[in-house]
């Protein structure tokens, strides 16, 4: 179901430094470029799609041992609806925040091959998926 892209469309997509932003009317920011995976460049969201947002999260790296390791970011896209995603894969709850009772659950590209999924961002509930700047890449 994913939007693969072959080896001279991976060459045109690139990680920034900021994120490529577009003005919407009611003065948000949205996502001016699509939204693909740094690893295999599948398409993850469609550009206009995801809301500028900052939300602080401990995310993990596809090596990480523990939940504590990984890195902390907060600056991402905000979905409020899972079925914008083009390709997103959503873990079952993770870690101390689903032995608490919540629904955290993390966002990886669902076309990276078994074991190297990067997670990409988090989703806190039913209408709140961020997906981190940088652990995407932009189609240029």
């Amino acid at each position: 179901w994913g939007q693969h892209f072959s080896r001279e469309n991976k060459r045109s997509m690139e990680t920034l430094s900021s994120r490529p932003v577009e003005a919407r009317a009611d003065g948000t920011n949205t996502n001016a470029r699509d939204v693909c995976c740094r690893a295999c460049g599948s398409k993850i969201l469609a550009k206009t799609v995801g809301v500028e947002a900052t939300h602080e999260f401990l995310l993990p790296s596809k090596h990480a041992a523990s939940e504590v390791e990984g890195e902390v970011l907060s600056e991402a896209w905000l979905v409020t609806d899972i079925m914008e995603f083009f390709n997103v894969g959503v873990t079952r709850p993770f870690g101390a925040a689903a032995a608490l009772g919540a629904d955290v659950r993390l966002l990886t590209c669902a076309d990276c091959p078994d074991g190297q999924a990067e997670p990409i961002g988090v989703r806190v509930d039913a209408t709140r998926h961020y997906v981190y700047h940088a652990r995407v890449a932009y189609r240029t």
